[in-house]
């Protein structure tokens, strides 16, 4: 039996080459909503891509739903208010896990594993 990491990396190796063929339907695409429509695809195979990095850390115990950051320079705290800490930034596009809410904040992990809180209005859920 394949361990997750192994599973990912097969994953990756079948999906980065897909791509290309994102980024030529985008090209090829003639019609504004085709645009819209191919640009959207290739941005969902990115994201898609990316968020299979967040097997790479420790699972939470805790899941609600896979997410986005949708805002650039979003201070990721160590608690659930802007007088805790900053731990780190990160950009719009960064996928998470989002393991709860609490009040105006969501808590979620990072790609590399790092876990905090990020106000709820910057973390789009996936679900």
């Amino acid at each position: 039996m394949k361990t997750v990491a192994e599973l990912v990396e097969q994953i990756k190796a079948h999906e980065i080459p897909l791509l290309d063929l994102y980024r030529e339907l985008e090209s090829s695409a003639s019609g504004r909503t085709e645009k819209l429509l191919a640009g959207q695809m290739l941005s969902y195979q990115k994201f898609q891509i990316k968020s299979l990095d967040l097997f790479s850390g420790q699972m939470p115990d805790k899941f609600h739903s896979f997410g986005a950051i949708v805002e650039d320079d979003v201070n990721v705290r160590s608690g659930a208010a802007p007088s805790y800490p900053v731990i780190t930034k990160v950009c719009k596009g960064t996928p998470v896990i989002i393991t709860e809410f609490v009040g105006n904040w969501a808590h979620v992990q990072l790609p590399d594993g790092q876990r905090g809180f990020v106000f709820r209005a910057y973390a789009k859920s996936e679900s």
